[in-house]
Protein backbone atom coordinates (compact mmCIF):
# COMPACT_ATOMS: atom_id res chain seq x y z
CA UNK A 1 0.00 0.00 0.00
CA UNK A 2 1.73 3.39 -1.13
CA UNK A 3 2.95 5.21 2.11
CA UNK A 4 1.89 9.02 2.47
CA UNK A 5 5.57 10.85 3.38
CA UNK A 6 4.70 14.73 4.54
CA UNK A 7 7.63 17.53 3.14
CA UNK A 8 9.33 17.15 7.11
CA UNK A 9 9.76 13.35 6.74
CA UNK A 10 11.10 13.91 2.93
CA UNK A 11 13.70 16.51 3.60
CA UNK A 12 15.23 14.46 6.61
CA UNK A 13 15.73 11.37 4.34
CA UNK A 14 16.30 12.92 1.22
CA UNK A 15 19.02 10.29 0.47
CA UNK A 16 16.22 7.69 0.51
CA UNK A 17 15.83 5.87 -3.28
CA UNK A 18 12.60 6.60 -4.72
CA UNK A 19 11.54 4.44 -7.31
CA UNK A 20 8.37 5.39 -8.17
CA UNK A 21 9.72 9.01 -8.40
CA UNK A 22 10.67 10.61 -11.97
CA UNK A 23 13.81 12.54 -11.96
CA UNK A 24 14.81 15.96 -13.26
CA UNK A 25 18.01 16.01 -12.62
CA UNK A 26 21.56 14.53 -12.53
CA UNK A 27 24.70 15.28 -10.91
CA UNK A 28 28.27 13.54 -10.89
CA UNK A 29 30.16 13.59 -8.07
CA UNK A 30 34.64 13.27 -8.36
CA UNK A 31 36.71 12.35 -5.43
CA UNK A 32 39.13 14.57 -7.14
CA UNK A 33 39.86 17.24 -9.87
CA UNK A 34 43.23 16.94 -11.22
CA UNK A 35 44.25 13.23 -11.79
CA UNK A 36 47.65 11.64 -13.73
CA UNK A 37 47.21 9.69 -16.89
CA UNK A 38 48.82 7.11 -14.94
CA UNK A 39 45.65 6.63 -12.08
CA UNK A 40 42.25 5.67 -12.11
CA UNK A 41 38.94 7.72 -10.77
CA UNK A 42 35.84 6.30 -10.37
CA UNK A 43 33.19 8.94 -10.80
CA UNK A 44 29.28 8.19 -9.19
CA UNK A 45 26.38 9.87 -10.08
CA UNK A 46 22.49 10.23 -8.96
CA UNK A 47 19.80 11.58 -10.37
CA UNK A 48 16.36 13.96 -8.17
CA UNK A 49 13.55 14.22 -8.47
CA UNK A 50 11.66 17.79 -8.48
CA UNK A 51 11.60 17.69 -4.69
CA UNK A 52 15.24 16.76 -4.22
CA UNK A 53 14.73 13.29 -3.04
CA UNK A 54 17.20 10.70 -4.75
CA UNK A 55 15.81 8.10 -7.41
CA UNK A 56 16.74 4.97 -8.82
CA UNK A 57 17.76 4.80 -12.89
CA UNK A 58 20.25 4.10 -15.18
CA UNK A 59 23.71 5.92 -15.87
CA UNK A 60 25.32 5.78 -19.12
CA UNK A 61 28.46 7.16 -18.93
CA UNK A 62 30.57 8.50 -22.06
CA UNK A 63 34.00 10.45 -22.03
CA UNK A 64 35.69 12.66 -24.42
CA UNK A 65 38.98 11.04 -23.84
CA UNK A 66 40.02 7.23 -22.62
CA UNK A 67 37.14 5.32 -21.81
CA UNK A 68 35.19 5.09 -18.80
CA UNK A 69 33.30 1.65 -17.64
CA UNK A 70 29.51 1.30 -16.67
CA UNK A 71 30.15 2.00 -13.55
CA UNK A 72 32.03 5.11 -13.68
CA UNK A 73 35.66 4.06 -13.47
CA UNK A 74 37.82 5.95 -15.73
CA UNK A 75 41.14 5.28 -17.82
CA UNK A 76 42.66 8.27 -19.11
CA UNK A 77 44.62 8.38 -22.26
CA UNK A 78 45.70 11.79 -23.42
CA UNK A 79 46.82 14.68 -21.29
CA UNK A 80 44.38 18.08 -20.94
CA UNK A 81 40.78 18.77 -20.08
CA UNK A 82 38.71 15.54 -20.17
CA UNK A 83 34.51 15.78 -19.99
CA UNK A 84 33.04 13.06 -18.05
CA UNK A 85 29.08 12.87 -19.30
CA UNK A 86 26.83 10.95 -16.95
CA UNK A 87 23.56 10.56 -18.72
CA UNK A 88 19.95 9.49 -18.04
CA UNK A 89 17.19 9.61 -20.82
CA UNK A 90 17.60 13.21 -21.67
CA UNK A 91 19.03 14.46 -18.21
CA UNK A 92 23.06 15.22 -18.35
CA UNK A 93 25.60 16.09 -16.54
CA UNK A 94 29.10 16.93 -17.30
CA UNK A 95 32.92 17.35 -14.83
CA UNK A 96 35.99 18.41 -16.12
CA UNK A 97 38.70 16.94 -14.52
CA UNK A 98 42.42 18.04 -15.25
CA UNK A 99 44.46 14.41 -16.84
CA UNK A 100 48.37 15.11 -16.24
CA UNK A 101 51.39 13.30 -18.07
CA UNK A 102 52.17 10.27 -16.12
CA UNK A 103 55.92 9.18 -15.23
CA UNK A 104 58.08 9.70 -18.00
CA UNK A 105 58.72 6.20 -19.69
CA UNK A 106 60.89 7.39 -22.73
CA UNK A 107 62.59 10.63 -23.95
CA UNK A 108 61.30 12.22 -27.38
CA UNK A 109 63.08 15.49 -29.17
CA UNK A 110 60.26 18.04 -29.84
CA UNK A 111 62.44 19.84 -31.88
CA UNK A 112 61.37 19.28 -35.67
CA UNK A 113 63.36 21.89 -37.98
CA UNK A 114 65.91 24.57 -37.54
CA UNK A 115 66.54 28.12 -39.19
CA UNK A 116 70.28 28.86 -39.81
CA UNK A 117 71.89 31.78 -38.17
CA UNK A 118 69.00 31.71 -36.21
CA UNK A 119 68.24 30.59 -32.18
CA UNK A 120 67.12 27.68 -31.93
CA UNK A 121 66.20 26.01 -28.42
CA UNK A 122 66.75 22.42 -28.05
CA UNK A 123 63.73 21.41 -26.20
CA UNK A 124 62.90 17.25 -24.96
CA UNK A 125 60.23 16.00 -24.03
CA UNK A 126 59.16 12.76 -21.09
CA UNK A 127 56.80 10.73 -22.51
CA UNK A 128 54.59 8.76 -20.66
CA UNK A 129 53.19 5.25 -20.83
CA UNK A 130 50.01 6.77 -22.78
CA UNK A 131 52.50 8.60 -25.27
CA UNK A 132 51.74 11.73 -23.47
CA UNK A 133 54.90 14.33 -23.36
CA UNK A 134 56.06 16.65 -20.50
CA UNK A 135 58.44 18.81 -21.21
CA UNK A 136 61.79 18.34 -19.16
CA UNK A 137 64.93 21.13 -19.00
CA UNK A 138 67.29 18.35 -18.03
CA UNK A 139 68.93 16.37 -21.07
CA UNK A 140 72.09 16.15 -21.82
CA UNK A 141 72.71 17.34 -25.74
CA UNK A 142 74.72 16.15 -28.30
CA UNK A 143 75.16 17.41 -31.92
CA UNK A 144 76.01 15.07 -34.79
CA UNK A 145 78.39 12.79 -32.39
CA UNK A 146 79.55 16.20 -30.40
CA UNK A 147 78.69 17.10 -27.31
CA UNK A 148 76.74 20.67 -27.02
CA UNK A 149 75.01 21.29 -23.62
CA UNK A 150 72.77 20.47 -20.86
CA UNK A 151 68.71 21.70 -20.49
CA UNK A 152 67.67 23.90 -23.11
CA UNK A 153 70.96 25.08 -25.13
CA UNK A 154 70.63 27.13 -27.99
CA UNK A 155 71.93 26.62 -30.80
CA UNK A 156 72.70 28.42 -33.89
CA UNK A 157 73.80 26.36 -36.76
CA UNK A 158 76.27 27.61 -39.07
CA UNK A 159 75.29 26.16 -42.35
CA UNK A 160 72.06 24.45 -43.61
CA UNK A 161 71.74 20.87 -44.33
CA UNK A 162 70.73 17.76 -41.76
CA UNK A 163 72.01 17.18 -38.35
CA UNK A 164 71.66 14.13 -35.80
CA UNK A 165 70.35 15.61 -32.44
CA UNK A 166 70.63 13.40 -29.47
CA UNK A 167 69.44 13.67 -25.75
CA UNK A 168 70.27 11.71 -22.84
CA UNK A 169 68.23 11.71 -19.76
CA UNK A 170 69.18 9.08 -16.96
CA UNK A 171 68.79 5.70 -18.89
CA UNK A 172 66.35 7.02 -21.60
CA UNK A 173 68.09 8.05 -24.80
CA UNK A 174 66.33 9.38 -27.99
CA UNK A 175 67.78 10.51 -31.60
CA UNK A 176 66.42 12.67 -34.63
CA UNK A 177 67.45 14.13 -37.03
CA UNK A 178 66.74 17.76 -37.85
CA UNK A 179 66.57 19.68 -41.03
CA UNK A 180 68.43 23.40 -40.81
CA UNK A 181 66.73 25.47 -43.99
CA UNK A 182 67.30 28.71 -45.01
CA UNK A 183 65.03 31.92 -44.48
CA UNK A 184 62.05 33.50 -46.73
CA UNK A 185 63.39 34.25 -50.51
CA UNK A 186 65.70 37.70 -50.25
CA UNK A 187 67.53 38.15 -53.43
CA UNK A 188 68.73 37.04 -56.37
CA UNK A 189 72.49 36.64 -56.55
CA UNK A 190 74.10 35.72 -59.52
CA UNK A 191 77.97 34.33 -59.86
CA UNK A 192 80.93 36.87 -60.24
CA UNK A 193 82.47 35.65 -62.95
CA UNK A 194 79.45 34.44 -65.43
CA UNK A 195 81.69 34.78 -69.24
CA UNK A 196 80.42 33.76 -72.51
CA UNK A 197 81.87 34.30 -76.24
CA UNK A 198 80.14 36.51 -78.16
CA UNK A 199 77.51 34.43 -80.55
CA UNK A 200 76.77 31.40 -78.01
CA UNK A 201 73.92 30.44 -75.87
CA UNK A 202 73.97 30.98 -71.86
CA UNK A 203 71.51 29.27 -69.34
CA UNK A 204 72.05 31.51 -66.08
CA UNK A 205 71.62 30.16 -63.00
CA UNK A 206 71.39 32.90 -59.68
CA UNK A 207 71.46 31.57 -56.55
CA UNK A 208 68.07 32.27 -54.34
CA UNK A 209 69.13 33.41 -51.07
CA UNK A 210 67.71 34.26 -47.63
CA UNK A 211 69.02 37.19 -45.70
CA UNK A 212 71.78 35.75 -44.32
CA UNK A 213 72.92 34.26 -48.08
CA UNK A 214 71.96 30.62 -47.92
CA UNK A 215 70.66 29.03 -51.30
CA UNK A 216 67.33 27.24 -51.57
CA UNK A 217 65.57 26.44 -54.87
CA UNK A 218 64.78 29.31 -56.89
CA UNK A 219 61.04 28.10 -57.76
CA UNK A 220 60.41 29.14 -54.04
CA UNK A 221 60.07 32.94 -55.23
CA UNK A 222 57.22 32.22 -57.93
CA UNK A 223 57.54 32.94 -61.39
CA UNK A 224 60.75 34.91 -63.16
CA UNK A 225 60.64 37.62 -65.19
CA UNK A 226 64.07 38.56 -67.25
CA UNK A 227 65.81 41.71 -68.46
CA UNK A 228 69.18 41.97 -70.31
CA UNK A 229 71.26 44.96 -70.99
CA UNK A 230 72.40 43.77 -74.62
CA UNK A 231 72.03 40.19 -76.25
CA UNK A 232 68.59 38.59 -76.03
CA UNK A 233 67.26 36.20 -72.91
CA UNK A 234 63.86 34.59 -72.23
CA UNK A 235 61.96 33.98 -68.73
CA UNK A 236 64.12 30.50 -68.29
CA UNK A 237 66.95 32.44 -68.04
CA UNK A 238 68.04 31.19 -71.41
CA UNK A 239 71.04 34.17 -72.45
CA UNK A 240 72.08 34.49 -76.51
CA UNK A 241 75.03 36.79 -76.49
CA UNK A 242 75.86 39.47 -78.79
CA UNK A 243 78.00 42.02 -78.67
CA UNK A 244 81.16 42.16 -76.59
CA UNK A 245 81.42 43.93 -73.14
CA UNK A 246 80.26 43.92 -70.15
CA UNK A 247 76.13 43.90 -69.86
CA UNK A 248 73.60 44.21 -66.91
CA UNK A 249 71.04 40.98 -66.20
CA UNK A 250 68.32 41.49 -63.94
CA UNK A 251 65.92 38.87 -62.82
CA UNK A 252 62.73 39.60 -60.16
CA UNK A 253 60.12 37.50 -59.26
CA UNK A 254 57.41 39.51 -57.18
CA UNK A 255 59.42 41.92 -54.56
CA UNK A 256 62.62 39.50 -54.68
CA UNK A 257 65.02 40.27 -57.45
CA UNK A 258 68.60 40.66 -58.34
CA UNK A 259 71.13 42.35 -60.52
CA UNK A 260 74.89 40.71 -62.21
CA UNK A 261 76.35 41.31 -64.93
CA UNK A 262 77.74 38.90 -68.19
CA UNK A 263 81.05 39.58 -69.86
CA UNK A 264 80.72 38.66 -73.22
CA UNK A 265 84.43 38.10 -75.03
CA UNK A 266 85.18 37.74 -78.69
CA UNK A 267 85.20 34.04 -79.53
CA UNK A 268 89.14 33.52 -79.45
CA UNK A 269 88.97 34.74 -75.99
CA UNK A 270 90.83 32.40 -73.09
CA UNK A 271 89.14 30.84 -69.94
CA UNK A 272 90.83 30.43 -66.31
CA UNK A 273 89.85 28.95 -63.05
CA UNK A 274 91.56 28.60 -59.42
CA UNK A 275 93.34 25.91 -59.18
CA UNK A 276 94.58 24.51 -55.42
CA UNK A 277 97.49 22.19 -54.84
CA UNK A 278 96.70 19.41 -53.86
CA UNK A 279 93.07 19.67 -54.53
CA UNK A 280 91.78 18.17 -51.10
CA UNK A 281 88.57 17.70 -49.97
CA UNK A 282 89.43 19.43 -46.33
CA UNK A 283 91.97 21.72 -45.75
CA UNK A 284 94.01 21.97 -42.33
CA UNK A 285 94.33 25.31 -40.70
CA UNK A 286 98.59 25.97 -39.80
CA UNK A 287 99.29 24.14 -43.58
CA UNK A 288 100.85 25.96 -46.74
CA UNK A 289 98.72 25.07 -50.02
CA UNK A 290 99.93 26.54 -53.58
CA UNK A 291 97.74 28.65 -55.43
CA UNK A 292 97.75 28.89 -59.54
CA UNK A 293 95.43 29.25 -61.79
CA UNK A 294 94.23 26.85 -64.69
CA UNK A 295 94.44 28.96 -67.99
CA UNK A 296 93.82 27.97 -71.72
CA UNK A 297 95.21 30.40 -74.59
CA UNK A 298 93.57 31.34 -77.75
CA UNK A 299 95.57 28.27 -79.26
CA UNK A 300 93.60 25.75 -77.09
CA UNK A 301 96.47 24.91 -75.06
CA UNK A 302 95.96 24.56 -71.00
CA UNK A 303 98.77 24.89 -68.30
CA UNK A 304 99.34 25.55 -64.91
CA UNK A 305 100.25 29.51 -64.19
CA UNK A 306 100.87 31.31 -61.35
CA UNK A 307 99.01 35.03 -61.43
CA UNK A 308 100.79 38.07 -58.84
CA UNK A 309 100.00 38.02 -55.06
CA UNK A 310 97.91 40.33 -55.12
CA UNK A 311 95.45 38.28 -57.48
CA UNK A 312 94.36 36.25 -54.93
CA UNK A 313 92.13 37.41 -52.33
CA UNK A 314 90.95 34.84 -49.12
CA UNK A 315 88.53 34.90 -46.60
CA UNK A 316 91.16 34.08 -43.96
CA UNK A 317 94.27 32.89 -43.42
CA UNK A 318 97.58 34.87 -44.99
CA UNK A 319 99.05 34.63 -48.70
CA UNK A 320 102.54 34.34 -49.16
CA UNK A 321 105.15 34.15 -52.34
CA UNK A 322 108.04 31.94 -52.34
CA UNK A 323 110.40 31.18 -55.67
CA UNK A 324 107.77 32.59 -57.84
CA UNK A 325 105.07 30.73 -56.28
CA UNK A 326 101.76 32.15 -54.02
CA UNK A 327 101.00 29.94 -50.99
CA UNK A 328 98.00 29.99 -48.79
CA UNK A 329 97.82 29.27 -44.83
CA UNK A 330 94.33 28.88 -43.86
CA UNK A 331 93.88 29.37 -40.00
CA UNK A 332 90.23 29.35 -39.17
CA UNK A 333 88.01 26.52 -39.06
CA UNK A 334 84.79 26.35 -41.35
CA UNK A 335 83.93 27.19 -45.12
CA UNK A 336 86.76 29.97 -46.76
CA UNK A 337 86.36 31.61 -49.67
CA UNK A 338 89.29 32.48 -52.25
CA UNK A 339 88.93 34.34 -55.50
CA UNK A 340 91.50 35.03 -58.43
CA UNK A 341 91.77 37.35 -60.78
CA UNK A 342 93.44 35.84 -64.07
CA UNK A 343 93.73 38.89 -66.77
CA UNK A 344 90.06 39.70 -65.84
CA UNK A 345 88.80 36.74 -65.54
CA UNK A 346 87.40 36.21 -61.64
CA UNK A 347 87.13 32.54 -60.20
CA UNK A 348 86.09 31.66 -56.92
CA UNK A 349 85.69 28.56 -54.60
CA UNK A 350 84.56 27.63 -51.41
CA UNK A 351 86.78 24.72 -49.63
CA UNK A 352 86.03 23.39 -46.05
CA UNK A 353 88.86 24.26 -43.54
CA UNK A 354 89.49 21.79 -40.34
CA UNK A 355 91.96 22.47 -37.44
CA UNK A 356 95.41 21.95 -37.63
CA UNK A 357 97.99 19.51 -35.35
CA UNK A 358 96.84 19.92 -31.71
CA UNK A 359 99.28 21.59 -29.33
CA UNK A 360 97.84 21.03 -26.00
CA UNK A 361 94.51 19.98 -23.84
CA UNK A 362 92.15 21.44 -21.49
CA UNK A 363 89.43 20.53 -19.31
CA UNK A 364 86.08 21.86 -19.61
CA UNK A 365 83.42 21.66 -16.82
CA UNK A 366 79.78 23.12 -17.98
CA UNK A 367 78.84 24.71 -15.87
CA UNK A 368 81.92 25.87 -14.07
CA UNK A 369 80.39 26.69 -10.63
CA UNK A 370 79.95 23.50 -9.45
CA UNK A 371 77.60 22.40 -6.45
CA UNK A 372 76.56 19.99 -4.37
CA UNK A 373 73.80 17.36 -6.13
CA UNK A 374 73.76 19.99 -9.58
CA UNK A 375 74.73 17.72 -12.68
CA UNK A 376 78.12 19.13 -14.85
CA UNK A 377 79.35 17.94 -17.91
CA UNK A 378 83.32 17.51 -18.43
CA UNK A 379 84.92 17.64 -21.66
CA UNK A 380 88.58 17.15 -23.15
CA UNK A 381 89.62 20.11 -25.69
CA UNK A 382 92.67 20.42 -27.52
CA UNK A 383 93.45 23.54 -29.33
CA UNK A 384 96.03 24.48 -32.20
CA UNK A 385 98.89 27.11 -33.26
CA UNK A 386 96.04 29.20 -34.70
CA UNK A 387 93.54 28.95 -31.41
CA UNK A 388 90.88 26.23 -33.12
CA UNK A 389 89.64 24.43 -30.51
CA UNK A 390 87.60 21.07 -30.41
CA UNK A 391 86.56 18.33 -28.16
CA UNK A 392 88.17 15.24 -28.24
CA UNK A 393 87.26 11.59 -26.85
CA UNK A 394 89.53 11.62 -23.78
CA UNK A 395 89.55 9.78 -20.67
CA UNK A 396 89.28 11.75 -17.41
CA UNK A 397 90.10 10.60 -13.66
CA UNK A 398 89.33 12.53 -10.54
CA UNK A 399 92.38 13.28 -8.40
CA UNK A 400 90.37 15.21 -5.60
CA UNK A 401 87.28 14.23 -4.89
CA UNK A 402 84.59 11.59 -5.04
CA UNK A 403 85.70 8.99 -8.48
CA UNK A 404 82.08 7.58 -8.24
CA UNK A 405 80.94 10.88 -9.13
CA UNK A 406 82.14 11.21 -12.27
CA UNK A 407 80.10 9.04 -15.26
CA UNK A 408 81.58 8.45 -18.48
CA UNK A 409 79.20 9.08 -21.27
CA UNK A 410 80.98 7.75 -24.19
CA UNK A 411 82.56 11.04 -25.05
CA UNK A 412 81.69 13.00 -22.14
CA UNK A 413 81.43 12.96 -18.72
CA UNK A 414 78.47 13.36 -16.41
CA UNK A 415 79.53 15.23 -13.16
CA UNK A 416 77.57 15.22 -9.77
CA UNK A 417 79.48 16.59 -6.87
CA UNK A 418 78.19 14.73 -3.51
CA UNK A 419 80.23 17.12 -1.34
CA UNK A 420 81.20 20.52 -0.97
CA UNK A 421 85.25 21.36 -1.36
CA UNK A 422 87.78 21.11 -4.00
CA UNK A 423 87.24 18.70 -7.05
CA UNK A 424 90.25 18.23 -9.44
CA UNK A 425 90.49 16.08 -12.25
CA UNK A 426 93.40 14.90 -14.60
CA UNK A 427 92.26 14.59 -18.43
CA UNK A 428 94.44 12.12 -21.11
CA UNK A 429 94.19 12.40 -24.62
CA UNK A 430 96.04 10.24 -27.33
CA UNK A 431 96.65 11.98 -30.69
CA UNK A 432 96.76 9.69 -33.41
CA UNK A 433 97.96 12.28 -35.83
CA UNK A 434 100.86 13.37 -33.87
CA UNK A 435 101.66 10.21 -31.67
CA UNK A 436 101.84 12.83 -28.54
CA UNK A 437 99.72 11.62 -25.14
CA UNK A 438 98.74 15.15 -24.02
CA UNK A 439 97.82 15.63 -20.42
CA UNK A 440 95.72 18.65 -18.02
CA UNK A 441 94.28 19.26 -15.03
CA UNK A 442 91.60 21.11 -13.31
CA UNK A 443 90.78 22.08 -10.06
CA UNK A 444 87.55 24.18 -9.23
CA UNK A 445 85.55 24.25 -5.82
CA UNK A 446 82.60 22.65 -5.23
CA UNK A 447 79.89 25.15 -3.47
CA UNK A 448 76.58 24.06 -1.77
CA UNK A 449 73.48 23.13 -3.91
CA UNK A 450 70.25 24.14 -3.81
CA UNK A 451 68.00 23.99 -0.74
Amino acid sequence: MPVDLDSDHLSENNSTIMPSSSPVRIQITSPTYIMSADEVVTFSAKLYDSVNSEVAGNIIWSSTNGTITDEGTFYPWNSGVITIQARHTNLTDEFNITVNPGIGQSLEISIATGQVLQNNILTANLIDARGNPNPTDQAAWSIDGEYFGQGNPVWIPLDIGSYQLTARLYQMEATSTVEVVAGSPYEFIFANDILVRSGSPLQLEPNLVDVNGYSMDTTLAGSQLWFVENGSINNTGYYYASNPGVWNVTVSAGPVSGTGTIRVVPADATASSLAIIPNDDVYYAGEMYELASFRTDNLGFSGLITPPITNFTVSSGTLSQENGRVYWTPMTMGVQTISMDDSGFISTTSVTVEHGLAIDTRIKMTPQNLAVGQQSTVVVQAYDLAGNSWNVNGSIEVLIGNQSTLVSQQDYYTLTPDSVGAFAVRGSWFDEVSGILFESQSIEQVGFGEL
